[in-house]
Parts: C-alpha cells; sequence; structure tokens
C-alpha cells in the first residue's frame, strides 16, 4: 500500500510538472509576441503619431508640434517636451508622455490607431492566457 502511494504521488507530482511546462512555453509565447508588437509600434515615425494625437505643426518651427499645455520638438525618433522639461524616444514614449498612459495601453493605443487591430486581439488574448497561467501557477504553489 505504501508503494502505491507512492507512485501516485509521483505520477501527481509528474503532472503537475508537464502541466507547468505547458504553461511556461505558453507564457513564453505570449511574452516573444508582446515583444514583436512593441518593436513594430515603436519605430512608427513621431509626426505621424502627433498627428493621431492631435497635435498640429508650429508654423514658426518646423521641427516643434502643439497639442493643449504641451510643445514638442521633434528630432529623428527623439522628442522633447519643452513645456514639462521631459523628452524620450520611440512612438511607445511619446503616446505614454502625452496621454499618461502605461506601456501596455500605449502599445495597444498605437496598434489600433496604425492598423494594427487583429494583433491587439492577439495580444489581449495572449496576455489573458498568461495572466490565468500565472494565477494557476500560484494556486498551485500554494498547496
Amino acid at each position: 500500500i505504501v508503494y502505491e502511494k507512492r507512485l501516485a504521488v509521483m505520477a501527481a507530482k509528474a503532472d503537475a510538472y508537464d502541466l507547468a511546462q505547458r504553461r511556461n512555453e505558453d507564457a513564453s509565447q505570449a511574452l516573444s509576441a508582446a515583444r514583436k508588437l512593441a518593436s513594430e509600434v515603436r519605430v512608427i515615425p513621431l509626426p505621424d503619431v502627433l498627428r493621431k494625437l492631435g497635435a498640429s505643426p508650429d508654423a514658426a518651427l518646423a521641427d516643434q508640434w502643439l497639442l493643449p499645455g504641451r510643445t514638442i520638438t521633434v528630432n529623428g525618433s527623439k522628442f522633447y517636451d519643452t513645456l514639462a522639461g521631459k523628452g524620450g524616444k520611440g512612438a511607445i514614449d511619446l503616446v505614454k508622455h502625452c496621454e499618461q498612459v502605461t506601456f501596455d495601453q500605449a502599445v495597444s493605443w498605437l496598434s489600433l490607431e496604425f492598423g494594427n487591430e487583429a494583433v491587439v486581439v492577439l495580444v489581449e488574448s495572449l496576455v489573458t492566457a498568461f495572466e490565468d497561467t500565472a494565477s494557476r501557477l500560484r494556486q498551485g504553489s500554494q498547496r
């Protein structure tokens, strides 16, 4: 009887290990997809992003854009908000700064605004799957 119990415990541990491995693979795929999406939207030209944000080019200075309460100077992939005294690099940072949103929200906004709606749905589903997996792993480790 003791031997059978040990076998049952070992089998349960093996099943739990296999489940954790599958969940880790799912999480890795979700992270990879999210990184790919971030790389794609990060390089959107800043003037295009500023137009979508409702900014207008400053008539006096070609590299400046005007938003309510903001004057954004653009130099390639870098920007600087002269009124706030803050700057950054890339489309994600620009959206985060202007809209006061998180990294994930900025990536989603850029994806939606620049036609990657299908990718957003995919990433959201992967993030949900990742969060579900993480929750199950936490519950399993508490036993």
